[in-house]
């Protein structure tokens, strides 16, 4: 379906592209999308049932994915259960906004990744049957400098790697302070810290540090819990 698509635009599929989607599913017989963003490019299609979006950092997104985003989820909503509208920033995938629906059709969710261009072109791309997750279409940044105070009352953030210049700034207190400026007074904001790895090495310790204290100064009356961090 994927190729066929690409012929009637008039559309010749790269053959690094399909070499690339064939690294990751070796032997598909499906040929990829793609489309520039100033993030670079994404390459896009169905394999085995399922929506996935690659770029050169690797798998950005798999839909339906009823695992770690139903997880996502479920945390989230466990701190706010009754949370009305929601909003998604930096690295939280799609798929989690579409598992915050299935769980409370009611709700609303606004999902604004790092790069905008990408966050609406893929939503285009990804139909879901009576699906209201809404793509801001603007930076994260413009979003919380123009967004209401207190509009969300739920927010999660996963912000970019922090060996950039934009994921320094997502851990600067300026940053965690624009989150606290459109959540709700009785809200909650869950922020995404670098700590996956079993063992921290000295720098990703100190870059840790820094974000929870940029978090704690935004919120300095609020508790925090960090896993393993004694918060």
């Amino acid at each position: 379906a994927g190729l066929l698509a690409l012929l009637l635009a008039g559309v010749t599929p790269d053959p690094r592209d399909v070499a690339e989607w064939r690294r990751y599913f070796p032997g598909a017989v499906e040929r990829p999308g793609r489309f520039e963003t100033g993030g670079g490019t994404t390459l896009y299609g169905w394999h085995g049932g399922s929506f996935y979006a690659l770029s050169s950092a690797g798998v950005n997104e798999v839909i339906p994915e009823n695992d770690r985003a139903m997880e996502i989820a479920a945390l989230a909503l466990s701190q706010r259960p009754y949370a009305r509208k929601v909003l998604l920033l930096g690295r939280v995938p799609l798929a989690t906004g579409l598992a915050l629906e299935r769980l409370r059709p009611d709700i609303e969710v606004v999902w604004a990744p790092c790069d905008a261009d990408y966050g609406s072109r893929l939503r285009r791309l990804v139909a879901i049957g009576g699906s209201r997750v809404e793509a801001a279409g603007v930076p994260p940044q413009v979003l919380l400098e123009g967004g209401e105070p207190g509009c969300f009352d739920l927010v999660l953030v996963s912000p970019p790697s922090a060996t950039t210049l934009e994921g320094a700034a997502w851990r600067g207190v300026s940053f965690a302070q624009a989150v606290r400026r459109v959540t709700d007074r009785k809200g909650v904001a869950l922020f995404g810290l670098d700590c996956e790895v079993a063992a921290l090495t000295p720098e990703r310790a100190e870059l840790l540090g820094l974000a929870v204290l940029a978090v704690r100064q935004a919120w300095p009356e609020a508790g925090m819990f960090v896993p393993g961090g004694g918060g």
